[in-house]
């Protein structure tokens, strides 16, 4: 099989290849423009011929990289994940498209995406949700390679912006107590109250309902969530993972806010003529509609600037809940039930690094587990006393000497490490 150079003007060349025939029979040719000398029009030819005559070429497609992640998205990602991560999908999705979605799938090139990268950085756009642009045009350009619509994954040859960790912010015992001692009277204070004592997610809260409650027991079970998609519908499903399906134990205090809660919306309910059901959600208007997660967020945001907690986010209420069991020293394994983590790792991973008092707790521990002596070599020994009560990490311990008070004679054995004076 050959192909054919046809010259158009100065530095620009015309590849004709037969890439075989149609369903009816007839020659289907190629036509491939290429700038630069006659060589690089040979280099490409021959590439080209190449990968006909192993069967691996795929011709480029005519239609639109915005066309294509319209498909993708309705065909492919729809019957693949839940709605409301269909929903986050479309509005990146968009944002993508108003940028890039004029180029022809096959003219897609890594400075495409490394141009978007740098113009939504220059407008504010986060780091972290930016990964999250550039996983879904390396995901939908993955497809696009396994539908033969390209040969080639242009966005893995460029790497996403770094991320830059977000210090979480946990609330004191103190701090919790006043921001929710600030909004005690509004609405939104049973809410707040809930999120602060149980841990559980925005989502989580929202979606809960009275058959979920067993006040008597003082405790409620995580059996639905609540979302918003774009167009301003609500959704309720099941949690996203197992673990995330749990019971979760009720402070007093919590049982007490509840049924306060309940009072008032019975109250509520009544002027519009309704009735509380089991499938009545817990927190809603005065009519049983879903309040919107925005909202909540939103009147938190008020709450804590008035409280004096400016930059404390809403989900900072759900951290400040782990880290108040963490340093009551609840079992981690416990704390991620209670959290609905997938794990208990998740759990240390999270939070141990926001508790310096857990490793010097660990230590303590460990000395009461080998007191009154711990053997050491001659080398560790003279480590050890070197370090000895010596920088920010001081080690309340001291190196002891034999009884007898000599040096003559001594053995390794005797050399130990004994808890200092206070």
């Amino acid at each position: 099989m050959r192909g054919t150079i046809l010259k158009r003007a100065k530095g620009s060349w015309t590849i004709i290849v037969d890439v075989g025939k149609d369903s009816d029979g007839r020659r289907n040719q190629q036509w491939t423009t290429v700038r630069g000398t006659r060589k690089e029009a040979e280099r490409r030819l021959a590439e080209i011929l190449n990968k006909v005559n192993n069967g691996l070429y795929i011709k480029p497609s005519k239609n639109t990289f915005g066309d294509f992640i319209e498909t993708w998205l309705t065909d492919h990602i729809s019957t693949r994940v839940r709605p409301t991560t269909l929903d986050g999908y479309r509005w990146r999705a968009k944002s993508i498209i108003d940028a890039l979605g004029h180029l022809r799938l096959c003219d897609l090139q890594p400075h495409h995406i490394q141009a978007y990268h740098r113009a939504k950085l220059d407008a504010g756009l986060s780091s972290a949700t930016l990964v999250k642009h550039h996983n879904l045009l390396r995901s939908s350009l993955a497809t696009a390679v396994r539908w033969k619509l390209i040969e080639h994954n242009v966005a893995e040859l460029v790497d996403p912006p770094r991320v830059e960790h977000k210090e979480m912010r946990a609330l004191t015992e103190e701090e919790a107590n006043h921001l929710l001692d600030s909004c005690k009277e509004t609405q939104w204070y049973p809410v707040l109250h809930t999120l602060v004592w149980t841990g559980l997610r925005r989502s989580e809260v929202l979606g809960l309902r009275w058959e979920d409650l067993d006040l008597e027991a003082a405790v409620l079970k995580v059996t639905r969530v609540l979302h918003q998609l774009g167009d301003g519908s609500f959704i309720q499903s099941g949690p996203k993972t197992p673990k995330a399906r749990r019971q979760v134990a009720l402070l007093p205090s919590s049982c007490q806010v509840l049924r306060v809660r309940r009072k008032i919306q019975e109250e509520e309910f009544s002027t519009v003529g309704l009735d509380i059901t089991p499938e009545t959600l817990v927190f809603s208007h005065r009519d049983g509609m879903p309040i919107r997660p925005d909202s909540v967020t939103q009147a938190f945001r008020r709450i804590a600037g008035k409280a004096g907690l400016e930059g404390v986010r809403l989900h900072d209420l759900r951290h400040t809940h782990a880290t108040l069991l963490m340093k009551l020293n609840v079992n981690p394994k416990v704390v991620s039930e209670r959290l609905g983590h997938s794990s208990a790792r998740i759990t240390m991973d999270t939070y141990s690094h926001m508790l310096p008092g857990l490793q010097a707790s660990a230590v303590a521990g460990l000395e009461g587990a080998l007191a009154p002596k711990v053997a050491m070599n001659p080398a560790v020994s003279r480590l050890l006393a070197r370090l000895i009560n010596k920088g920010p990490g001081k080690i309340p311990w001291t190196l002891s000497m034999p009884r007898n008070g000599t040096l003559g004679g001594i053995r390794t054995h005797d050399l130990c490490l004994r808890r200092a004076a206070l």
